[in-house]
């Protein structure tokens, strides 16, 4: 497969992932969730998303959708509702779309 995405056969997809925290200590919270624009191999895309108690294993969920567009709408919509509840991004990589 490497050698076809060096010729230009392929191009390679790059997922769109989000990592947040949210840690107060006054209030024993140590919180995690993690968004991952996924695609499939039919041409749609799925948005992973799981969070939970850090250390702890989270919870899981897998939404479906028709377009990478559509994908990341539903991200950055989730992304800022998280950081709007005091959870910041240990980091962001927001993939390439050629």
């Amino acid at each position: 497969m490497l050698e076809e995405i060096k010729r230009g056969m392929v191009k390679p997809v790059t997922e769109t992932s989000a990592y947040l925290e949210k840690r107060n200590p006054a209030k024993r919270q140590a919180r995690f969730y993690t968004l991952r624009g996924v695609p499939t191999l039919f041409g749609d895309w799925t948005l992973v998303r799981e969070w939970g108690r850090i250390g702890s294993p989270g919870r899981l969920t897998v939404d479906w959708f028709d377009t990478l567009e559509e994908a990341e709408r539903a991200f950055d919509r989730i992304k800022r509702r998280k950081i709007g509840r005091g959870y910041r991004g240990r980091s962001f990589v927001r993939g390439q779309r050629d």
